[in-house]
């Protein structure tokens, strides 16, 4: 049977019933065309379409500095909105910190596996990760980093908020059973709280 995906915004939202997400709006493309400027901070524009599986890659994520910068390129991703055949567009803060790549896969012979890892752009590339059975412990969660090969990016880590977050997904997947993957690339680890922040996710259903 195959699995039922969700889109990003759609993941966030119920996500975010349980776990820290970043702040953001959906906007369809004749909303977006209207929208104004309103957040003090840069944003990422991100066009939300199954043409666009990898943002990057497909040219449907924008990084936007300034309200004139919006004004400016507002048009441009308009364009190219409508030739990805865009279900809608996402207006998104940006977090500064550490990327992580962390997911949850139901696997048929040993069943809920959380994964951890180095994320962000690099996440395929370098394939930094480890895995553990859920429910996993404050022990196998110490053991999953201890396996990364890129121990510099856990310096300067809260571990005991990273711990909860990681326990507060492993709840949320174990509650809902039908979740048959969840994709969070990247958890962002702010630097300023130093709390983990989900900034890109997608579910797939059974």
């Amino acid at each position: 049977m195959a699995l039922r995906v969700w889109d990003e915004y759609k993941s966030e939202q119920l996500l975010a019933k349980e776990l820290p997400v970043v702040n953001s709006f959906s906007y369809s493309l004749i909303g977006f065309k209207k929208a104004a400027y309103i957040w003090n901070k840069p944003i990422f524009v991100k066009i939300i379409s199954n043409k666009a599986v990898h943002k990057f890659k497909a040219g449907a994520l924008f990084y936007i500095s300034s309200k004139r910068a919006f004004i400016t390129q507002k048009s441009l991703i308009l364009r190219r909105a409508k030739v990805l055949k865009a279900k809608k567009i996402i207006v998104q803060e940006k977090v500064y910190g550490k990327e992580f790549i962390v997911g949850i896969k139901d696997d048929a012979k040993f069943g809920k596996l959380i994964m951890f890892g180095i994320g962000g752009r690099l996440a395929e590339q370098l394939k930094d990760v480890s895995f553990r059975l859920l429910p996993i412990t404050k022990k196998d969660f110490f053991s999953m980093l201890n396996d990364l090969k890129n121990q510099a990016m856990l310096s300067n880590l809260n571990r005991d908020k990273l711990w909860h977050f990681l326990k507060k997904l492993s709840t949320f997947a174990s509650k809902n059973k039908d979740i048959a993957f969840i994709d969070l690339n990247p958890v962002i680890i702010d630097s300023d709280t130093k709390e983990p922040i989900i900034v890109d996710a997608r579910i797939y259903k059974n």
